[in-house]
């Protein structure tokens, strides 16, 4: 079948497990232990730049939260390109980040710190 502008497009979807929303004090949380790994890990005491790209992303999550919160509350429309432009001024530096503390936080990685025992006993 196809529609005025050509073909339709069929897209496969696939039923996952959501995951449990972070609250702020979750959040929170996570990132006061984050900006403390540099105790544990050499790599995050070297690694300025993983504490760098948090503050990048803390002000970009801050804007995206404002420019929503505008939304909901009627002070502002939502407009999906206004979106995209704030999600684009930090999403390539999030990526990033996140492909950087999947490589630091990785099983490999952690033997060399910590024993299963410690790991165990983390409070995440």
């Amino acid at each position: 079948m196809s529609g005025p502008s050509g073909p339709a497009m069929t897209i496969a979807t696939t039923t996952t497990q959501e995951l449990p929303k972070l609250s702020a004090t979750d959040y929170r949380e996570y990132n006061r232990l984050a900006e403390h790994m540099d105790l544990f890990m050499p790599a995050f005491r070297e690694e300025l730049e993983l504490l760098t790209q948090h503050k990048q992303i803390h002000a970009g999550l801050e804007g995206f939260e404002k420019y929503l919160n505008d939304c909901r509350g009627g002070e502002r429309e939502l407009r999906m390109e206004e979106l995209k432009d704030l999600m684009d001024k930090f999403g390539k530096v999030l990526w990033e980040h996140l492909d950087d503390e999947v490589k630091q936080l990785g099983a490999e990685n952690m033997r060399k710190y910590w024993t299963k025992d410690e790991m165990r006993h983390l409070q995440l």
